[in-house]
């Protein structure tokens, strides 16, 4: 949750990633903040954020200076390039049995039915 704005101390906009934007009186505010009574006051917690001008200068300044290319992949694979022939082998070979397997099934199962209809002209 983000307060994002207090109204005259009497009225807290509230950025809820649940309910979205949220306006609160003050009375409404407190019973919602996670409190401890601490020498007969309620406290709480609150983290404040707030951007520097290099926040902003950086934006402004970082501009894209090459067109992005599969070349930026290379620097990443070069480490693991002695493992690419293993790749490349075992992907021809899956695609080889992935090609040949129904062949072979097909072969299989006409034999065993050619068989079984000679024993039965035989018999």
């Amino acid at each position: 949750m983000v307060l994002y704005k207090v109204k005259k101390g009497k009225t807290f906009f509230i950025a809820d990633p649940g309910k979205g934007l949220v306006k609160y009186s003050l009375e409404e505010f407190k019973k919602h903040w996670i409190s401890t009574p601490s020498g007969g006051e309620e406290k709480g917690i609150a983290m404040f954020l707030e951007p520097t001008p290099a926040f902003y200068e950086k934006l402004t300044d970082e501009q894209p200076t090459e067109e992005r290319s599969f070349k930026f992949l290379f620097g990443y694979i070069k480490k693991y390039r002695k493992y690419f022939g293993q790749i490349v082998l075992g992907l021809l070979v899956g695609s080889l049995l992935q090609l040949i397997l129904p062949f072979l099934t097909q072969s299989s199962i006409v034999d065993a039915y050619n068989r079984i209809i000679s024993v039965k002209e035989k018999g």
